[in-house]
């Protein structure tokens, strides 16, 4: 109290309060940005158990939000490197927090709904038949891989520096909301469609009928449909890889927005395959050129199906949301073979959100909603001149804001 008497403003002092009295009736707190983080550390030198009862949003571009929240030993849930503050951060947050919620009622549904939500993800199994490889190869992809539309892009740039706000202040969300203008060649990306592919191998377990009933409620409320292409053992890596580039293909034709994660029944799988090709920050292990043979048979298999979705769907101008660290790390590997994909791919986990969800899929919606709130931002915000607003002619934004 003493320290926010001589150096704290009212507003601290009131977010402090607010913070405790929310403790006291068992709510929950989501801080923002360094006002409200600053806030925190005043309410918990009062009351330490309040730390139970906040959820750091998002690691801010403030250095000084950084050193207070490794004071109070807090993991944001995201790094967006926000600077504008005004509960951006922490309403997505709460948005997450909200559809999850929701998603676990679905857990309590009977089991006839389960199944039915189940069912609907599950829908494509490669054809037991043989596939006809056609002349897509890697190669090909490699030789017409497009790029990004520069001049939407900058035209994009433009209005997102002249909202009425500080110039950058949005960080990550400016960033997605320029690449989605790229991707669309439209410098106000609107009615994006998304798409959850989820691949794996097809085992005689079906689905987890609570897993399919989050997976289905939380991609439902992100807007995108779900589905699942499994394989099976007895494939070849040619066949594995056209089978993942007609996924990719087919969903690219009708989405600009893919998100993709790989779906098993034991997520050890997953994180085997993860660990195998990458380091816990994401760094990759292996030579791109032969990680593929250092990978066990059925991994390969996967590997092959998630590098064909990949290269077909950014061939197709689609965004590829990352929905999990191996997925983030195939990527890697196929953008060092072919640099030209890079710039449609949306990496979410490490860099963007520390949650470890082991849920397949759900951290791809997490991007998805990161990519609505860019669209949403871009599209509805207004500029200086629509808010008849006066710009400064000193700082960052000299110049540019007009």
């Amino acid at each position: 109290i003493d320290v926010l008497a001589k150096v704290g403003g009212f507003e601290l002092g009131a977010i402090a309060g607010l913070m405790l009295g929310a403790a006291a009736s068992h709510s929950l707190t989501i801080l923002d940005g360094f006002n409200s983080s600053a806030a925190a550390l005043i309410a918990l030198r009062l009351a330490p158990v309040l730390k139970d009862y906040l959820v750091p949003s998002h690691k801010a571009g403030e250095q000084g939000q950084h050193l207070i929240l490794k004071e109070l030993d807090f993991t944001p849930m995201m790094a967006l490197n926000i600077k504008l503050g005004e509960a951006i951060g922490s309403s997505l947050v709460a948005d997450i927090l909200d559809a999850a919620i929701r998603a676990f009622k679905n857990i309590q549904k009977d089991l006839a709904a389960k199944e039915l939500m189940a069912d609907t993800i599950e829908k494509d199994v490669i054809p037991n038949i043989a596939i006809t490889l056609t002349d897509k190869t890697f190669d090909y992809y490699t030789r017409t891989m497009p790029d990004l539309d520069k001049e939407a892009m900058e035209r994009c740039q433009m209005r997102l520096d002249n909202l009425s706000k500080p110039i950058y202040s949005l960080g990550v969300i400016e960033q997605i909301a320029a690449q989605l203008s790229g991707i669309t060649s439209n410098e106000l990306p609107n009615d994006i469609s998304k798409t959850l592919l989820f691949i794996g191998m097809k085992k005689e377990a079906a689905l987890d009928k609570d897993q399919a009933a989050f997976i289905h409620s939380f991609a439902t409320q992100t807007g995108a449909e779900s589905i699942a292409a499994y394989l099976t053992g007895e494939r070849t890596q040619m066949e594995a890889f056209e089978f993942g580039r007609l996924q990719g293909e087919n969903i690219s034709l009708g989405s600009q927005i893919m998100g993709l994660s790989l779906i098993d029944n034991d997520t050890a799988l997953i994180d085997a395959m993860a660990n195998m090709l990458c380091d816990i920050q994401g760094n990759l292990k292996l030579q791109p050129g032969t990680f593929m043979t250092q990978l066990p048979g059925e991994m390969q298999l996967i590997a092959s199906a998630v590098l064909g979705a990949i290269i077909a769907a950014t061939h197709n101008r689609t965004m590829i949301i990352l929905g999990d660290r191996a997925v983030t790390a195939l990527a890697g590997y196929a953008a060092q073979l072919v640099p030209e994909i890079q710039p449609f791919l949306l990496p979410i986990e490490p860099p963007l959100y520390h949650m470890a969800v082991k849920i397949p899929g759900i951290t791809a919606c997490i991007g998805m909603r990161l990519a609505d709130a860019a669209i949403h931002i871009v599209n509805d915000m207004k500029t200086f001149s629509e808010a008849q607003v006066a710009t400064a002619n000193d700082g960052p934004g000299a110049g540019r804001q007009i």
